[in-house]
């Protein structure tokens, strides 16, 4: 008799929103990860994940791209103002480090990269387990080097970064693992009675291989800020030392980020322009934010205390820091979004295995969706690292049906002022009927076609060009080594044609 196993991979998708800078600096995102791949004396595996700015001008940062920077599968090991190294928590250091870069955008200017490397810390004996502390089970690792963007708001511009993580020796087998999109772009709320914007931070158990135990308990999410993300600024006269700002608000339970970024527009209507003051004010005493790119640290770890072996914060964490984009939606027109019935798509808390396949199988077809309400663009998807051998389809739909000029007037025009509205404080003034729909040329003199001084626009000014939802088809075959669970961030992006921006 013979018997089979057959192996499972999995992919969880995330939806968030992504925006576009070119600024100074180069880090955008980061996150550390490890699993144990020795038990005594312990070997750790370490994953490091990194965005940073494709055109930076460092000779480090040159690839075999076309225009001379970074593409897929190229390797580097990037300098800054600060050196770039990880720090083991044992008195030990990697430095330059090697990335290789598995995704990279040339529109949006960044470049995704991994560095992968293993550590040995020393044996854990009978000592360690009664003295814990004094002995080393708990190493804080630190992956840090300078500097942020020169762009970002809230006093962190240009400063150096540190992402933070705690390595349990003694009790666990590996850290969470966290995956987000570079640069999440959220609506700024307009109305003071209006909910403030959130978005998820995709998490995952991290058990890659054989090595770890074949049953593994659910991990317990516990979410915070980092309190210390960077050290001092990057020059000698820059004493400024990075913070998360406290606009950021977590829920524990469900792992959700909220901005507290207050309304764009005050309870009078008036557009905010003081953010300390009235209506305009995040809430509880603290400033709004005004539209701009922010950041932000977190840390997720596998539980909130860590019992008598482990008193205290020690239990195994992973941090993450990512961009956030504030934008206006009443001066930036509105976001695409996703399809409300869009099934596929994951917004988690802490997130399990989805669209299981078995290695050597296709995984089912899976498809996002997605539509806006803005005229005149093109619909697509940004996506960030992914699986050897998954396929991407081509965009289907997202292009706004063109439906022609017409005579645009409306209902309510003066006859002695074609160009005025009608309303009740206009004097000496005889509404007009109504002149819209009438087909015409918008590059002919409206008033040759369109009486009663009706102008004839398109209907990307007009806002009444038909939509087209865009939608995109996944498919996946893993193969021999890809077991696990791989993470998959997307996000729909609308951009207006050449011709009507």
């Amino acid at each position: 008799m013979h018997s089979h196993t057959l192996s499972l991979a999995s992919i969880a998708l995330l939806i968030g929103l992504t925006h576009s800078q070119r600024n100074g600096g180069m880090f955008r995102y980061g996150t550390v990860s490890w699993v144990r791949t020795q038990q005594n004396p312990p070997i750790i595996r370490f994953t490091v994940e990194a965005a940073f700015r494709r055109s930076y001008g460092s000779v480090d940062f040159r690839g075999s791209g076309i225009d001379g920077n970074l593409i897929f599968r190229d390797k580097f090991r990037p300098s800054g103002y600060e050196t770039i190294m990880f720090d083991f928590g044992d008195s030990r250091l990697l430095t330059p480090m090697l990335f290789e870069v598995v995704a990279y955008s040339v529109s949006e200017d960044w470049v995704h990269a991994v560095s992968t490397f293993d550590h040995q810390y020393p044996e854990i004996t009978a000592t360690t387990w009664w003295k814990p502390l004094e002995q080393g089970a708990f190493r804080q690792t630190v992956f840090k080097g300078c500097c942020r963007l020169s762009e970002l708001s809230g006093g962190n511009a240009d400063t150096s970064w540190a992402l933070v993580s705690v390595v349990n020796l003694l009790q666990d087998y590996s850290s969470p693992r966290l995956s987000s999109l570079p640069i999440i772009t959220l609506r700024k709320r307009q109305r003071p009675a209006d909910l403030d914007p959130s978005f998820y931070i995709l998490a995952d158990d991290n058990y890659p291989t054989a090595n770890q135990p074949s049953i593994q308990p659910a991990m317990p999410a516990a979410w915070g800020f980092t309190t210390d993300i960077g050290g001092p600024g990057a020059s000698a006269d820059e004493l400024t030392r990075p913070r998360n700002l406290p606009n950021f608000v977590y829920d524990a339970a469900t792992g959700r980020i909220t901005l507290a970024a207050g309304p764009a527009l005050s309870a009078s209507g008036a557009r905010c322009t003081n953010w300390t003051a009235g209506d305009c004010r995040a809430g509880s005493g603290v400033p709004g934010l005004p539209p701009g790119l922010y950041n932000v640290v977190l840390e997720v770890s596998r539980a909130a205390g860590g019992g008598a072996e482990a008193p205290g914060p020690y239990n195994s964490s992973a941090p993450i820091e990512v961009m956030v984009a504030l934008v206006d939606e009443g001066a930036a027109g509105p976001l695409p979004s996703l399809a409300s019935a869009d099934a596929d798509v994951l917004y988690p808390a802490f997130s399990h295995a989805r669209h299981v396949a078995y290695v050597g199988f296709p995984m089912r077809p899976v498809t996002v969706t997605a539509n806006t309400t803005a005229h005149g663009v093109t619909l697509g998807f940004t996506v960030g690292r992914v699986p050897p051998n998954l396929r991407l389809s081509t965009v289907r739909g997202g292009v706004t049906a063109f439906t022609g000029a017409r005579c645009t007037n409306g209902s309510a025009f003066c006859q002695q002022t074609p160009s005025a509205r009608c309303n009740a404080s206009t004097p000496a003034c005889t509404c007009l009927p109504p002149n819209n729909g009438a087909p015409c040329n918008a590059s002919a003199p409206s008033a040759a076609q369109c009486a009663l001084g009706g102008t004839c626009l398109e209907c990307w000014d007009r806002r009444d060009c038909a939509p087209s939802p865009a939608s995109m088809a996944l498919s996946w075959t893993p193969v021999s080594g890809q077991e696990w669970t791989h993470m998959l961030c997307l996000a729909p992006v609308a951009q207006r044609p050449a011709p009507y921006c």
